[in-house]
């Protein structure tokens, strides 16, 4: 399935997580969804924002290749960036531009995120417009 999600500009796999019990989820198939691009036809110039949705999406798509460099593009340009949940997965992959920044993350993530160089912020509501990025955990 890695493959697909990251070689495949034909459809987007989407899944759906239930909570059962304390902490633990189930994943279910959820929709699919037409795409438009794949990473290696995105001209992050194009675009104005990046908003990079969580789930267990991120520790796929940040496998590509492309990512970084679209990634980048938005730290570097000075355009907003919001990332939610697990996205701070994606921004890890341009660790250069993370350091000292604030960032909340689904709490699996907090290792990854100090790494990067960044400060983790234990508010499950936390959203700070901060050197372009909005990170939020709801």
């Amino acid at each position: 399935m890695t493959q697909q999600l990251l070689g495949s500009a034909e459809k987007l796999h989407t899944v759906v997580h239930d909570f059962v019990g304390w902490e633990t989820y189930t994943e279910k198939e959820g929709y699919l969804i037409e795409a438009t691009a794949s990473f290696d036809e995105v001209n992050p110039a194009d675009y104005d924002a990046l908003i990079i949705p969580g789930g267990r999406a991120p520790e796929h798509i940040r496998l590509n290749e492309y990512v970084p460099g679209i990634v980048g593009h938005f730290f570097e340009a000075n355009k907003p960036i919001a990332a939610i949940c697990h996205a701070a997965q994606i921004l890890t992959t341009v660790k250069e531009h993370l350091h000292g920044r604030e960032l909340t993350a689904y709490i699996a993530c907090k290792p990854e995120v100090e790494a990067a160089g960044s400060i983790y912020i234990e508010e499950s509501l936390y959203t700070k417009w901060q050197f372009g990025i909005w990170s939020c955990l709801a």
